[in-house]
């Protein structure tokens, strides 16, 4: 390893890498004097332009009506393998989940069913308007009593 300075920062090690492009110092050509840099890179833009005409206002790319892989048919071929593997996998995952799936109905159902049990018995019994009638009844406004009903 070579003895370069290595820092620290937020507990990782940060090596300086070597600069490998190409600087031309610009500026006095004195040795103490302050010396600006210039970088001159050399070769194409990183990402050229797939489309050489501007965009316009308003322009929106419109994509083909008929897809790609439906115009020819090796492509076509591949999609529709493509899905059956999905899909043959999908079923194949499914299947070997199913005794998961199995014990969690199983665990869940008691529950299921003293939720819906309660939920009708309340349907059944009306329990909320009950104090309600009581107090009429009790009062004696059969009017009222009535009215719940």
């Amino acid at each position: 390893m070579s003895s370069t300075h290595v820092e620290r920062v937020n507990g990782a090690k940060v090596t300086p890498l070597k600069n490998t492009r190409c600087i031309e110092p610009v500026g006095p050509a004195e040795p103490d004097a302050e010396v600006a840099a210039t970088e001159i890179v050399i070769g194409p833009p990183v990402d050229k332009p797939t489309d050489d005409t501007p965009p316009m206002p308003g322009h929106v790319q419109l994509e083909p009506i008929v897809p790609t892989w439906l115009r020819n048919r090796d492509d076509l071929k591949a999609a529709l393998a493509s899905w059956a593997r999905l899909t043959w996998y999908r079923v194949r995952r499914h299947a070997w989940l199913t005794p998961v799936y199995a014990a969690r109905v199983l665990r869940w159902a008691p529950i299921g069913v003293a939720r819906l049990a309660a939920r009708v018995a309340r349907w059944a019994l009306d329990t909320e308007s009950a104090p309600l009638r009581i107090s009429q009844i009790a009062s004696g406004q059969a009017q009222a009593y009535m009215a719940l009903e």
